[in-house]
């Protein structure tokens, strides 16, 4: 990329900031130490007082809950509407049906034995995991915080980063992963022949 950059070899290259994606440690995203992380733990403080739950490790066995609890979600957001909430919902069907095929990391937090929250990522590579999906009931405060937390908790399996892909531009999406303070952005571009 350096030198596409740097010499006119008939390129155009261009930074897409909107699909750079997100690199943590997962220790900063574990422990949550220090003042920036603030919010984070009070979230999870209070969730973790409030609510009875569970942590499970979903395995082919039962990662059809995750579908279940995927149009739950859906019904709310409205998947049906938005282009880019239906391509998740469709990314998540294909996961669930080849989820031993890919090798895939699940987690769900249930409450009265329902499942609230779930997690899936796989292994990018000996070091990362990339987080796809990360979804939580949203009527339930600091849930999300918690998933996120006990997921990387319970299934960090040695891997020292996390990846949570791009924000696609969407300002709320971008704000949510800025608030985690990433490690770095791994910058992506777009380049055309002149």
């Amino acid at each position: 990329i350096k030198a596409l950059f740097e010499n006119d070899l008939g390129f155009t290259v261009r930074e897409d900031r909107d699909a750079a994606d997100y690199l943590y440690r997962i220790s900063d995203l574990t422990e949550l130490a220090g003042r920036k992380y603030d919010g984070k733990r009070n979230l999870i403080k209070k969730f973790r007082a409030q609510q009875a739950y569970e942590y499970a490790a979903l395995t082919a066995s039962d990662i059809h809950e995750c579908l279940d609890f995927g149009r739950k979600w859906c019904i709310v957001k409205d998947c049906d509407n938005i282009e880019s909430l239906d391509q998740e919902r469709r990314a998540l069907r294909e996961m669930v049906d080849h989820f031993s095929d890919f090798g895939l990391i699940a987690g769900a937090i249930r409450i009265r034995g329902e499942v609230a929250a779930i997690a899936i990522a796989e292994r990018l590579n000996p070091d990362t995991m990339v987080m796809h999906i990360l979804k939580a009931d949203a009527a339930l405060p600091g849930l999300y915080q918690t998933m996120m937390n006990e997921f990387l908790i319970h299934e960090r399996r040695g891997f020292e980063q996390v990846n949570l892909e791009q924000d696609l531009g969407v300002e709320g999406l971008r704000k949510a992963k800025l608030s985690y303070h990433p490690a770095r952005l791994v910058n992506k571009y777009t380049i055309s022949v002149r």
